[in-house]
């Protein structure tokens, strides 16, 4: 399964399952942009513009404000728990740093039963801030 497949289900399967949700993807990565379009594109995005997690659920659950998922095809995790050495990663990883410190919620997750499960997961938490 391809990383589009995987955004394509995932879509299927939050408005099939959760119609009222509101989420939103972040495609920018996923796009041949013209150098012009992709300059434009960091400008306006700033120091947040490469790394930003794929899908945004714009539900407030428990003590978090939204889930941010990285979504992957293979995991980004060596066996041991640590994030594997890649500054694409860590630089995803940084920013997760960052929407978690500022009450969000942000995940790495690896194909499409573990994202189903995260997200599934997360809106049921109980309680709001």
């Amino acid at each position: 399964m391809t990383e589009r497949n995987l955004t394509t289900n995932i879509a299927k399967f939050m408005q099939v399952q959760f119609p009222n949700v509101i989420f939103k993807y972040d495609l920018s990565s996923d796009q041949r942009l013209s150098i012009q379009q992709a300059t434009r594109n960091s400008n306006i995005q700033g120091k947040w513009s490469k790394g930003f997690p794929d899908l945004t659920i714009f539900e407030r659950r428990g003590s978090y404000g939204a889930l941010f998922i990285e979504l992957k095809i293979i995991s980004p995790y060596k066996k041991n728990g640590e994030l594997k050495k890649n500054s694409h990663l860590k630089n995803q990883a940084r920013i997760h740093s960052e929407l978690d410190s500022r009450g969000y919620k942000a995940v790495f997750t690896t194909g499409f039963e573990e994202t189903v499960e995260v997200i599934r997961d997360y809106l049921t938490l109980k309680g709001t801030q």
